[in-house]
């Protein structure tokens, strides 16, 4: 049998880990360049989450987003912090996306909903290079979400939305 004493000290240490996880998380600036397992934390909802390995990530100057990036995977994804409801999170993934450049995201059949947490494909249109997108939009209790907006090429899709996944799995909503 554990004896309370030795309870006590691992819970302690559970403790310990999970609030130093939530405050290691690196406040980023803008145009500074972060590694794939950096723990970062966009200005602005408290939302913080880490780097892929192999992904690097940045805050473009003047924008509200974050990107992360991989050459191997042929992809970016975006991250975009808000207040949310359910209901607003559907309504913004049903409307078209403007991603800039030209390009656009456009819905590919209906927007999927497990819990808190919404998915839909998306065919990117206004380029002559074969792209797809994914969208995965995570709204905490608070009324705070996350969307990673990914696009990628097509023989790496399945992999990105992999990576969307665990994303979203490490994301921590303030």
């Amino acid at each position: 049998m554990i004896s309370i004493a030795m309870r006590m000290a691992a819970l302690a240490a559970l403790l310990a880990l999970t609030t130093a996880q939530a405050t290691t998380a690196k406040l980023v600036a803008p145009e500074v360049e972060y590694p794939g397992g950096t723990r970062v934390e966009p200005p602005g909802h408290g939302v913080s989450f880490t780097i892929p390995e192999g992904w690097n990530g940045m805050l473009p100057k003047g924008v509200a987003f974050f990107v992360m990036g991989s050459q191997a995977q042929k992809a970016y994804v975006f991250a975009l912090t808000d207040k949310l409801t359910q209901e607003k999170a559907l309504s913004n993934m049903q409307q078209p996306l403007e991603l800039g450049n030209g390009l656009t995201l456009q819905l590919q059949g209906k927007v999927q909903q497990q819990k808190d947490t919404l998915t839909a494909n998306y065919d990117v249109v206004g380029t002559d290079n074969p792209l797809t997108g994914y969208v995965e939009t995570l709204v905490g209790k608070g009324g705070t979400g996350v969307s990673f907006v990914a696009i990628s090429a097509p023989e790496t899709a399945d992999g990105v939305v992999d990576v969307v996944h665990a994303l979203i799995e490490d994301t921590s909503l303030q």
